[in-house]
């Protein structure tokens, strides 16, 4: 359960949308909701985090994954976005 940065209320689904590198001690993750993440997201960005979830996850080959659903959804908003569809 993570805090959508944009519209401030908590999600069960948090999609990483920024992850910032601190040069002394640890970084940290900036999470958004699904509905929210296609405003930080470009389409190279949503699609990376797409392949880096199903190369690992059993539940996306039988179809049983609701996160590899939700990142499939917020990439394809950005690339509608992005293609002014």
């Amino acid at each position: 359960m993570r805090m959508c940065v944009r519209c401030e209320r908590t999600t069960p689904m948090p999609v990483t949308v920024r992850t910032i590198r601190a040069n002394t001690g640890p970084g940290w993750s900036v999470y958004a909701c699904p509905e929210c993440a296609p405003h930080y997201l470009n389409a190279e960005e949503a699609w990376h985090q797409y392949l880096k979830h199903v190369s690992d996850c059993r539940g996306c080959t039988d179809g049983t994954c609701s996160t590899g659903s939700i990142l499939t959804r917020v990439y394809k908003s950005v690339l509608a976005r992005e293609c002014g569809a």
